[in-house]
């Protein structure tokens, strides 16, 4: 309320005497300014509107207003003032009536007083001596709307008094009530320099929840009533005080001031007594501290020469008590202090009286003295136990202190500070983890009037960690001159880590010295550190830092500017300098560094490092970069640039020259196999705060390579690439670029601006990348750029290439590539994928016609793709396409399928059908066989017809489905091998040549691992084969049929059907067996169950051969009526006789006929009879015409070895070989038809 009278006042006084000397077009404008500038200040904005009537007795403001950075707070609204002009030339102001319709007090304003060095000094109390008097007949508001801010809830008042201030005397009559009648505040207050009587009249009356309360925060808001009465000469006054709450009274008491004659001047005696009650004041948790019953005393004299005495101070609580004594002398020195005191009992927890979290301590002491009239010593000493709070707790706390206080000039005072601190408890681990349980340490002091005060020594220890130093400051009137000494020592920086953020460890000692003044600004400083396995939780720069080094610093300000002598940071594996000079007209910085390895900052470099350069500044002119030289690994980096700050759009250019010998010691750094060598220049420059731009780059490189097959073909050899082009605000420009390798040329560029930019591109030979179509590639175009950075490029692009390549390219790209509108036609020579498709192969053309509208995925396309007479080997599958046509039709996110194959060894495949674009590629295919003839030349040959579906997603998880008929199909058993067969299984290939790799990775023959595997598809096929189906081989002659389902899927086929028997027979060596019963059986498993049974008689003897099991593992059976071992039964069978009564070369025969049944040449019977008759060798094979043969050998001597080789056919032949050396043999031979041979064979094994 005092503030609003304030600004009332200032608005009177501040235009009052210059409204004599304005005419009335100068009434509103001149005033108004005066007003607004007269009244605001610091922190302080007044806004008029409204103002009016200014050189008549009425003078009205529409709006007054009064802000802080935070806004408005204050505002008056239809302000009158009706006052008496004519007085103002007697030097007062009189006013009739000052009234508003509506002030409002928002909150409470910021203050933003500057602080200054006559804000430290004290003034007795005075009314300010205004140029005129101002006496206010009548002062009011009808409404004072005090904000929620203020008091937590909007409140409403009326305000009504008057107010005279002039010559010496003041007097103001207050009235304040609440509209809704819930209290009044009544002020009656006068004082008059020349007789110093002060009249004082305060009450305040206030229902519960009132406005005093609320401000307090006063427990249940209670209701409350205050008064203060005194009316008397200061020379002997006395004012009464008497607080009440909710009727009780809580404090009473008295304070009095009244002369007292001393030493022939006259002294002011002061004295105070306040006591009550206060628990019910103070929430319950604090109303054991205070108890029943508090009092303050206070008793004490003050000279006219300013000399002050408090002879008693009490003060008593529950659980406080203190009291002390203080004299000070005319200069305000001590002449003697005493003060004592205790709060708690040292075992009982206490609750302090304090905002915040809950405080508690068991006990604290205080106890201080000084006497001069005992000598200059002094004293005092703190102490506490119990300190207690939520996130912080410390046993035990002591402070103490001692020295020396001179009273005669020159005065001054020593003093010794001492601290301990134990028991320390930090609820944050981090922040306990920094300070530890116990902290001390000392400060040592020596003042004297007119010199600096010395800090003689300072010491703070927490742990292993320790701060000392030792310094002076001067004179305050001086600007704060300080200098000094301070070392910090850390042993140990790791209990620091959790507190920073940062994982830091190691050791660090560091010592400032220096020099400056805290007002001024101006220092010199040294800054000396050692460090020693130091670490700060980053891998790059830990290895850096970790070995002992130093750093270095002096720096130092003064008038003309900030010198950083000397930067320096050194160890064993890095060493930086600088050192530069600013001031407010120029600046300069330079800066070096070396590094020992680079490796220690990132394992993928390696090496030394060296960087150099400058910075200078100039007023008006430019911030300039030179000679930034930076070499490493085999490469050296220069650069030069600038910098306009106070231009407009901060332009900006710069040059940047890189030299690289050996892109290959970047390799790990890349991530890729780099060679070569490379030169590169880059000038630019820009303006408009980077949004123009232009750049000028060029390359040279040699013999580069980046360990992309593809790429590398094209940029091999020398490579020079000059490019030139700008970002302005509106477009992108391109002026040139040029690239030219061995094999690959291109140019564009736009001959200016706004001018599209032509491109041409050609590749010398398309055989780099498809051996079947060596030549050139050419291709030409034009692009338009539009959009500040060519959002939309319109391009036509035309190429053409061997093998009939063409390409007709138009339309839009839009957004960078994010949206396309494309159109491309033209001619694509199939053969291009035979390089990424081998060992199978393609031959033909592919024509297309295709549009792009959207994003650039398949769904975007449209179109068609069709080819005709085109060839395709897959030698894996023994098939070949002789000629492949049809049509794709790309549109509405799927594509139509029309493709009839005619294959090679007769018939025809047909697929149609949509194939979804969007990712799964859902498929709805139909694919018709006609005529097929499958056959793999040698044991196989079918004709297929019918018809299959594909459904689903083609990536995975389609379903096959349909009906396969069988015309006649023929299945040749192959002659099995005997024991002279080899197999060479998981063979493995070592020191393999790159030819034969090449060659066997062409064949198909090495396998490669994929990124995973796709979900099988669903089988549900089934296959009908009624008859027809004809096995020949081995003696066999028979035909079978059948049906089969295939079920399951892909990964796991499940088929389910039978083949059986329609007529067979078998011949052995002459003997012809009639197949009886004959199935082939397939359930759940694609190795069949076979059952065959042949019967025939041999003289008495009925005989059976019977083939049954796996077909992975059959087993042959001989069986006879009546029982007779195997062995016999085929002695029998073959030769009408017994075992015992054949020859060597029948039973030979015999095993031609065991192996032609089984087929195995670890046959059980073949092996007993080569065995029993002592062969080195016995082998049975099938002759070119279908017969069987049967070999024997056997080794004479170490070097001599003899066969006999015998074919159903009745050919016979002797075989010799003899071994002259381990690589030379001589060998012969003759046959029963009369020829016979002989040679010197040369063999290595390898």
């Amino acid at each position: 309320m005092a503030r609003l009278f304030l600004i009332l006042s200032l608005v009177l006084t501040a235009f009052a005497t210059p409204l004599l000397a304005q005419s009335a077009e100068e009434d509103r404008g001149y005033l108004q300014a005066l007003l607004e500038d007269n009244l605001s200040g610091a922190g302080r904005e007044v806004r008029i509107t409204g103002f009016a009537g200014a050189l008549s007795s009425r003078a009205t403001i529409e709006e007054l207003t009064i802000a802080d950075r935070d806004g408005i707070w204050l505002t008056l609204r239809e302000v009158a003032l009706d006052w008496t002009r004519t007085a103002l030339l007697r030097g007062r102001v009189e006013v009739n009536r000052l009234t508003a319709r509506e002030i409002i007090v928002a909150r409470t304003p910021i203050a933003e007083e500057p602080l200054s060095p006559e804000m430290a000094e004290a003034t007795p109390f005075r009314l300010p001596e205004l140029p005129v008097s101002v006496n206010i007949g009548e002062i009011s508001a009808e409404t004072l709307t005090l904000g929620a801010p203020l008091l937590g809830e909007e409140i409403a008042l009326r305000l009504l008094g008057r107010l005279s201030l002039g010559s010496g005397e003041g007097a103001a009559e207050i009235d304040v009530t609440r509209l809704d009648g819930r209290g009044v505040v009544t002020l009656d207050a006068s004082f008059v320099n020349a007789t110093e009587v002060l009249a004082l009249d305060l009450s305040l009356q206030e229902d519960a929840g009132g406005i005093a309360a609320t401000l307090l925060q006063l427990p249940d808001q209670p209701a409350l009533a205050l008064g203060i009465n005194g009316t008397a000469p200061l020379n002997d006054y006395t004012a009464d005080i008497r607080l009440a709450s909710d009727g009780t009274p809580r404090l009473t008491g008295q304070v009095t001031i009244r002369d007292a004659a001393a030493e022939e001047a006259t002294a002011k005696v002061f004295g105070a007594t306040l006591s009550g009650d206060l628990t019910p004041l103070f929430a319950a948790d604090y109303r054991p501290f205070f108890g029943t019953q508090s009092a303050l005393k206070l008793t004490g004299t003050r000279q006219q020469n300013g000399a002050l005495e408090i002879a008693d101070f009490t003060l008593m609580a529950a659980q406080i008590s203190l009291s002390g004594a203080l004299s000070l002398d005319a200069a305000g020195w001590p002449q003697q202090f005493r003060l004592n005191g205790q709060l708690g009992d040292g075992d009982t927890r206490v609750r302090l009286p304090i905002s915040g979290p809950a405080t508690h301590i068991r006990g604290a002491t205080i106890d201080a003295a000084f006497d001069a009239a005992r000598g200059d010593r002094w004293r005092a000493r703190l102490g506490l136990t119990g300190f207690e709070r939520p996130d912080i707790g410390i046993s035990t706390a002591t402070l103490s202190g001692r020295g020396a206080l001179e009273r005669t000039a020159p005065r001054g005072v020593t003093a010794l500070m001492e601290f301990d601190l134990g028991g320390i408890r930090i609820d944050d681990p981090a922040l306990f983890e920094a300070v530890g349980t116990e902290i001390g340490g000392l400060a040592s002091l020596d003042f004297t009037e007119g010199r600096p005060l010395v800090l003689r020594a300072l010491r703070l220890t927490s742990g292993a960690a320790q701060l000392t130093g030792n310094g002076r400051i001067a004179a305050f009137a001086d600007g704060f001159p300080v200098s000094g000494t301070a070392t910090l020592e850390a042993p140990n920086l790791k209990r620091f880590a959790a507190v920073t953020g940062q994982n830091i460890a190691g050791a660090a000692k560091a010592t400032m010295t220096g020099s400056g003044s805290l007002l001024g600004g101006d220092f010199d400083i040294t800054l000396d550190a050692e460090t020693d396995q130091l670490a700060v939780g980053i891998a790059e720069v830990d290895p850096l830092i970790a070995s002992a080094g130093t750093l270095s610093v002096a720096a130092r300000r003064d008038t003309t500017g900030i010198a950083l002598d000397r930067l320096q940071v050194e160890n064993e594996v890095i060493r930086a300098t600088a050192s530069g000079r600013l001031n407010g007209d120029s600046g300069a910085l330079s800066l070096a560094a070396r590094l020992t390895d680079l490796a220690l900052a990132d394992p993928r470099l390696s090496g030394p490092a060296e960087l150099s350069s400058n910075v200078a500044w100039q007023t008006g002119g430019d911030v300039t970069l030179t000679g930034l030289d930076a070499a490493f690994m085999g490469t050296r980096l220069r650069a030069d640039a600038s910098l306009s700050p106070e231009s407009a759009g901060l332009p900006v250019s710069g040059e940047l020259r890189a030299e690289i010998t050996d892109l290959a010691r970047f390799n790990a750094l890349a991530g890729q196999s780099l060679r070569g060598a490379l030169d590169l220049t880059v000038e630019g420059k820009a303006k408009d705060r980077g949004q123009d731009v232009e750049i000028n780059t060029a390359i040279d490189g040699r013999d580069l390579r980046t360990g992309i097959a593809d790429l590398d073909k094209l940029i091999a050899g020398r490579l020079t690439l000059t490019a030139a082009g700008a970002r302005r605000l509106d477009r992108i420009e391109i002026d040139t670029v040029k690239l030219e390798t061995p094999q690959l040329t291109l140019s564009a560029g736009s001959p200016r601006p706004d001018a599209p930019v032509d491109f041409n591109v050609r590749l010398a030979n398309l055989g780099l990348f498809a051996p079947d179509f060596a030549g050139p590639v050419t291709a030409t175009g034009r692009a338009n750029l539009s959009g500040d950075l060519a959002q939309r490029v319109v391009v036509t692009l035309s190429a053409e290439g061997p093998g009939g390549t063409t390409a007709q390219v138009s339309g839009d790209i839009v957004d960078h590539g994010a949206r396309l509108d494309l159109s491309a036609s033209g001619a694509l020579p199939l053969a291009l994928a035979n390089s990424y498709i081998r060992p199978n192969a393609i031959q033909g053309t592919a024509r297309y016609d295709l549009r792009i509208n959207g994003a650039p995925a398949l769904p975007s396309v449209s179109g068609t793709i069709s080819t005709s007479d085109t060839r395709i080997a897959l030698p894996a599958t023994g098939l070949t396409v002789e000629t492949l046509s049809g049509t794709a039709t790309l549109g509405q996110s799927r594509v139509q399928t029309d493709f009839t194959a005619r294959m090679r060894d007769g018939g025809e495949i047909r697929v149609t059908g949509p194939i979804g674009l969007t990712p799964g590629f859902s498929g709805d295919l139909e694919v018709g066989l006609g005529g097929l003839v499958l056959t793999d030349q040698l044991i196989y040959t079918t004709t297929v017809n019918g018809n299959i579906g594909v459904n689903g997603p083609l990536t995975g998880g389609a379903r096959i489905g349909g009906a396969l008929t069988l015309e006649e199909t023929n299945i040749r058993i192959p002659s099995g091998l005997g024991a002279s067969s080899v197999s060479l299984p998981d063979l493995q290939h070592r020191n393999e040549p790159a030819a034969v790799r090449q060659t066997r990775a062409r064949a198909g023959l090495i396998q490669t691992e994929t990124a995973g595997r796709a979900r099988p598809y669903a089988l549900n096929l089934s296959i009908s084969a009624p008859n027809r189906i004809f096995v020949r081989g081995r003696g066999l002659d028979a035909e079978l049929g059948g049906n089969l389902r295939l079920a399951g899927t892909t990964d796991a086929v499940a088929p389910d059907g039978f083949f059986e028997l329609i007529r067979g027979r078998i011949d052995i060596l002459g003997q012809k067996l009639t197949m009886t019963e004959g199935r082939i059986t397939l359930q759940g498993s694609l190795d069949p169950f076979l059952r065959f049974v042949a019967t025939t008689d041999a003289g008495d003897v009925a005989v059976q051969v019977i083939v049954e099991g796996l077909a992975s593992a059959p087993e042959v059976r001989f069986a006879s009526d009546p029982d007779l071992p195997q062995e016999e039964v085929v002695s029998r069978l073959i030769f009408g006789r017994g075992l015992d009564n054949i020859s060597a070369f029948q039973a030979a025969q015999m095993a031609s006929a065991v192996a032609t049944l089984s087929g195995n040449s670890n046959a059980d019977v073949v092996g007993k009879l080569r065995g029993a008759i002592g062969l080195s060798d016995l082998d049975v094979t099938q002759t070119e015409d279908g017969g069987t043969e049967v070999s024997a050998g056997a080794y004479i001597s170490d070097k001599v070895y003899t066969e006999v080789t015998a074919d159903s056919d009745g050919k016979q032949r002797i075989n010799l070989n003899f071994d002259l050396s381990d690589s030379v043999t001589l060998k012969g031979g003759a046959s029963n038809d009369g020829s016979s041979g002989v040679g010197v064979f040369f063999e290595r094994d390898y």
